[in-house]
């Protein structure tokens, strides 16, 4: 990434507080009518790595996007002044609904009981150490795909699903290439995995090399179909 996205990307960063208070304002009495407790958090994970994960790092869903914010980043700064989950969560009902000049996001890009699933996700997890566990590990399988509930299929729609398009799994991330036919061997997959390559970052020390290795041959058994 070259300076100037460098610059742009913390401008942005500098930006989200001001951008929360103004939605935290907008979706007072409007768009936050469902609640914490009664959220659906394995479609909230589901639907955020498929639909906003490509843009933005979220660390407990494994999504490494920097197009949009660092949501881990942008409420840190809310829990440290004492922001509750359903503050959060309205904060992001917002943002949804409302994203505003200057951003890139459009506007309802979930609507309905998926956005209010996606904001209570995000309040619940956004900044909060650990990883998912039991059936939000689930999450992020996507029905479509054949191979999502295998282990393979598991690792990469968790570590690279937010980035890159697989058919076999169910993903459709734009940022990196489609996977489908590629000519990498498991070799080199797994090289790229490990170190990274142009804007792609490496995993190494994230995730193990057994897992590395998994992803790796999943995704060249796939792509040679």
């Amino acid at each position: 990434m070259g300076r100037k996205n460098h610059a742009v990307s913390r401008v942005a960063r500098a930006a989200v507080p001001a951008a929360l208070a103004a939605a935290a304002i907008a979706v007072s009495g409007c768009t936050n009518s469902g609640s914490q407790d009664s959220a659906d958090l394995v479609n909230g994970k589901q639907q955020f790595v498929k639909n906003c994960g490509s843009c933005h790092t979220l660390a407990r869903a494994g999504t490494k996007g920097v197009t949009g914010p660092n949501l881990d980043e942008a409420f840190a700064v809310s829990r440290g002044e004492g922001w509750g989950a359903d503050s959060i969560r309205g904060v992001v009902l917002g943002q949804i609904a409302y994203p505003g000049k200057g951003f890139a996001m459009p506007a309802d890009l979930v609507t309905g009981d998926d956005a209010q699933d996606v904001a209570a996700y995000v309040a619940a997890v956004a900044a909060v150490p650990g990883k998912d566990a039991g059936l939000l590990a689930e999450a992020v399988k996507a029905a479509a795909g054949p191979q999502a509930n295998t282990p393979g299929g598991k690792l990469f729609a968790e570590n690279c699903g937010s980035c890159h398009t697989l058919a076999a799994v169910g993903t459709t991330g734009k940022i990196g290439p489609a996977l489908d036919q590629t000519k990498l061997d498991a070799a080199a997959i797994d090289t790229q995995i490990t170190n990274g390559k142009n804007a792609m970052p490496g995993f190494k020390g994230q995730i193990s090399p057994a897992e590395i290795k998994t992803i790796a041959d999943f995704v060249a058994e796939q792509a040679s179909k």
